[in-house]
């Protein structure tokens, strides 16, 4: 048996105020991990440059609308070079170390890290209102 078998094949879960989802790709077997943004964080609906600056596995691989209620999720995935794909059989020629649920979760939990540090800075940035 492979430690993939005992894993989910999905995990929802909060931190630092921030949505997170795991999901297991449907036809590789490996796992991606979303960190979900609301409507005004500085980086939602974001799909380029800024994302570069986030440091998680393999980058930032993903980005769009994954769960109802407007969240913007961000995401990477346990596909690259180095890592183990697990389905539909372990491929022999591409060895690597499997990135299980535990890793994905404390890099969704990195990631959201930085988000959360991300809107903070952002905050900070803004010119307090006047009053007349």
């Amino acid at each position: 048996m492979a430690i993939w078998d005992d894993e989910p094949n999905e995990l929802e879960f909060e931190h630092a105020g921030l949505s997170c989802l795991i999901l297991r790709h449907r036809t590789m077997g490996h796992l991606s991990g979303y960190v979900c943004v609301p409507k005004g964080h500085p980086l939602y609906g974001e799909i380029g440059h800024d994302l570069r600056d986030l440091d998680v596995h393999g980058g930032v691989t993903c980005c769009g609308y994954l769960k109802p209620g407007g969240l913007w999720c961000i995401g990477f995935d346990c596909a690259h070079p180095g890592d183990a794909i697990p389905w539909p059989e372990p491929y022999p020629e591409r060895p690597g170390v499997y990135r299980d649920i535990h890793y994905v979760r404390r890099e969704c939990e990195r990631l959201a890290d930085q988000l959360a540090a991300h809107a903070k800075e952002d905050e900070r940035c803004e010119v307090p209102q006047e009053k007349p």
